[in-house]
């Protein structure tokens, strides 16, 4: 089972992750929902930047801050 982190694109030193041990990732209305293993749910605004199923990391970029 390949269970994935979540971190912050800017976040380059990867010690706190958005979400650990993630199962399911959905999006609704620019909102990411991260699933985790032991039932816990985690909501971010932001967008998908990188996924790398091999090292089992996701990169979400946060969104631009309105003007």
């Amino acid at each position: 089972m390949c269970l994935s982190t979540v971190y912050y694109v800017d976040d380059t030193e990867q010690d706190n992750p958005i979400a650990s041990n993630v199962t399911e990732i959905h999006s609704e209305d620019g909102h990411l929902f991260f699933a985790e293993l032991f039932g816990d749910d985690v909501e971010v605004d932001g967008s998908i930047e990188h996924v790398d199923l091999i090292k089992n990391y996701i990169l979400v970029r946060k969104p631009v801050a309105a003007v």
